[in-house]
């Protein structure tokens, strides 16, 4: 495959192209090539999260990332694409093979970088607690 940049898209940190929109079209295409049911299990955003002094972590980028992704997979199963699960990646922060520890993808931070392992406490972002709401609404609720 080749990969195409489109200039009209917003950009991860980390150079990554986010097209929500995009998803749900794959979703489409995907199950009217193959008509199988369909499950996600890899969806989500890396960025370079800051721990704050209060142990607070606010992550309305990752929060607003998987909001407009659900969004559209919503549609997608209004469209009648069959799709049976969503798993974001991940639930914890995870070491990146390019990045490191600086590129994070989980709902709960682990206080750790490349240099130093720290105490690796653990931290709800605020992501976390969203994502909790929408787990609990069925993907109903996605304020």
């Amino acid at each position: 495959y080749q990969g195409v940049d489109n200039p009209h898209l917003p950009r991860t940190d980390f150079g990554w192209q986010i097209d929500p929109v995009g998803f749900r079209n794959t979703l489409r295409e995907v199950y009217s090539r193959y008509r199988l049911p369909i499950i996600i299990t890899e969806n989500g955003l890396g960025a370079y999260d800051k721990l704050e002094a209060d142990g607070s972590i606010h992550d309305t980028y990752r929060i607003n990332y998987l909001r407009e992704h659900i969004h559209q997979l919503q549609l997608a199963i209004d469209d009648g694409v069959n799709v049976f699960g969503y798993c974001p990646w991940s639930a914890i922060d995870l070491i990146s093979t390019h990045q490191g520890f600086a590129k994070r993808y989980g709902f709960i931070y682990v206080n750790r970088d490349d240099e130093d392992i720290k105490d690796l406490k653990r931290y709800r972002k605020d992501s976390f607690y969203w994502y909790k709401k929408v787990i609990a609404s069925n993907g109903e609720d996605l304020n």
